[in-house]
């Protein structure tokens, strides 16, 4: 599983941010590349769509939304001594658990950023003081729908 989101992330690089957003070449948001990864990759139904989520959420809420969203999904968590190229990366940044990312080899993260869309570079300063959790992608396909 790792190997295909490996191999699937840097397709989307260069995709420009947009807030709630989810089409390679297009426009992404960091939660919404994941969901596009994960698509392509198989392991998510095509039609599944998020419930609507403001883009300045870990300002003011303390809800755990990426939180929700990866369980949704079906990610598992993965203990911080066995980060491996391939897992989910997740920051927070505010109240909440409010970015994620990729871990790609030789310490990077790809990932979608305001102004910069997405973009991938080595993983240090604020980033890894910020870093929080990691998850694996579901391995095998989740047929949900949102609402």
């Amino acid at each position: 599983m790792r190997a295909a989101v490996i191999a699937e992330a840097p397709s989307w690089l260069g995709t420009p941010y947009h807030h709630a957003a989810c089409l390679k070449g297009v426009g992404t948001d960091c939660g919404r590349l994941l969901e596009g990864i994960a698509k392509a990759i198989g392991v998510l139904d095509p039609r599944w769509k998020p419930a609507p989520y403001s883009p300045e959420h870990h300002f003011h809420r303390t809800e755990e939304f990426y939180r929700e969203l990866l369980e949704q999904l079906g990610c598992t968590p993965v203990a911080t001594d066995a980060l491996a190229p391939g897992v989910i990366l997740t920051f927070r940044l505010g109240r909440t658990m409010s970015h994620t990312g990729i871990l790609m080899p030789e310490g990077k993260i790809i990932h979608a950023v305001y102004g910069h869309g997405v973009i991938t570079h080595p993983i240090r300063g604020s980033w890894l003081q910020t870093q929080e959790q990691a998850y694996d992608f579901p391995t095998q396909a989740v047929t949900v729908c949102a609402s």
